[in-house]
């Protein structure tokens, strides 16, 4: 079963580096587990709730809305919708690489094909 996988971005105002930043999304290879990412806008409005609502929903972009600005926060409240996902946290400022969603899934496929491993010594138990 593949690994369920959410991107999520806490996103406070510059609409035009956040609609950047989810077309680059639209150009990646989408894995087996993918949820779609998620737009927190936190704080003020800015119009981000508009910027995700102008990709097609083939993506899967999604928007909520935390009136407190704080960026913990606003990963929380996504959190919770996506317990059971790998999240993968960004900042919409960025531009992603195509391969990327697809290298996150097989880093997590191989690690649930592992009994336990202990991060801190390196060695397996």
């Amino acid at each position: 079963m593949p690994t369920p996988l959410v991107v999520l971005i806490a996103a406070n105002g510059q609409p035009e580096l956040l609609r950047r930043t989810l077309q680059s999304f639209t150009t990646c290879a989408k894995p087996a587990g993918y949820c779609g990412v998620v737009v927190i806008e936190n704080g003020p409005r800015a119009g981000l709730e508009n910027v995700v609502a102008s990709f097609s929903t083939d993506h899967q972009f999604r928007y909520l809305y935390s009136a407190a600005a704080n960026k913990s926060r606003a990963l929380n409240l996504a959190l919770q919708m996506h317990a059971d996902a790998l999240a993968l946290f960004t900042d919409s400022d960025i531009q992603i690489p195509p391969e990327t969603l697809l290298a996150y899934s097989r880093a997590a496929s191989g690690r649930q094909d592992r009994k336990s491993t202990r991060l801190n010594s390196g060695h397996r138990t």
